[in-house]
């Protein structure tokens, strides 16, 4: 018999999750243990928007539930959780920061998934779903229902940077090629690890992820190789006060362990290079160690 489920979730989390380049696993962290008990493994759960969006935009299968405190939440699945560093995450859970390796999370494993273009989305009653206003987190169906699946989505400088609070968070209009141009010129379109030097397979990257337009200033970006953006931005690889690469435990025995130590190629000049903030804010809330 099929068994489906429909779980509520914030959008924000939902959003964040859309623009990774790779979505096909997540993590769902809840503040209070809650186990989706009734669900068997495998089965698909749709993702409802909380009000006042309350629409469907996604899917996942369920695959398994732990209690995680936030801490190992982090290092186990980086920005999968549904947020781009372990401060925005311990903000949105309500939990203080001095107690990311004590305070117990639910955490909802899914894989295969799959989130909709923004016009795409759906409310339950289009598809036949009676779903209550005062839903916990997740109904269950033990019949058919018509849903249909939308194709998931593919993908002015101040004179020195200070990492910004992540509370201040806006939704990215504007500054994005701004930013890019300058990182490019400040690395003379180098990564700075590699030294590669084709800008196809560049990117720049924020070195405390994007909150504001605050943060599209050159000294909170660097330029990398596409395989090492993707590394640094999962918290995987991380800088050192020294300029020194520091490589996650996670990527022990990869190709990328021996890059271990190795010193990056930084701007000269005081005004482009990394900020110590921003490098600080990476190592502390980003990497994964």
């Amino acid at each position: 018999m099929l068994m489906l489920g429909v779980m509520l979730v914030e959008e924000n989390w939902l959003r964040f999750l859309n623009n990774l380049d790779n979505p096909f696993f997540i993590n769902c962290p809840l503040a209070h243990s809650r186990h989706i008990r009734k669900l068997p493994q495998g089965e698909k759960v749709y993702f409802l928007i909380k009000a006042p969006v309350r629409k469907i935009a996604g899917h996942g299968f369920y695959k398994s539930f732990e209690d995680l405190t936030l801490e190992q939440a982090w290092k186990k699945w980086g920005r999968a959780n549904g947020y781009p560093d372990k401060l925005t995450f311990s903000i949105e859970m309500g939990i203080d920061e001095a107690c990311f390796e004590t305070a117990l999370l639910g955490n909802i494993q899914f894989d295969r998934c799959s989130f909709y273009p923004e016009e795409t989305w759906f409310t339950p009653e289009n598809a036949d779903l009676e779903i209550p206003p005062e839903l916990g987190l997740i109904k269950y169906f033990n019949r058919d229902v018509i849903l249909v699946d939308g194709p998931r989505r593919t993908h002015s400088q101040k004179l020195m940077f200070s990492a910004v609070d992540p509370r201040k968070r806006t939704p990215q209009k504007t500054g994005r090629d701004n930013f890019t141009n300058s990182v490019f010129r400040a690395y003379n379109g180098k990564c700075a690890v590699t030294g590669e030097t084709h800008p196809g397979i560049l990117k720049a990257v924020y070195i405390q992820p994007r909150v504001n337009e605050d943060s599209d200033h050159v000294q909170n970006g660097i330029l990398l190789r596409r395989d090492f953006a993707a590394l640094f931005e999962d918290g995987l690889i991380s800088i050192d006060p020294q300029g020194k690469l520091l490589v996650s435990p996670f990527l022990k025995s990869t190709m990328y362990e021996p890059w271990a130590d190795s010193w990056l190629s930084l701007p000269r000049d005081n005004l482009e290079s990394p900020s110590p903030s921003a490098l600080d804010f990476h190592w502390k809330y980003v990497f994964r160690s």
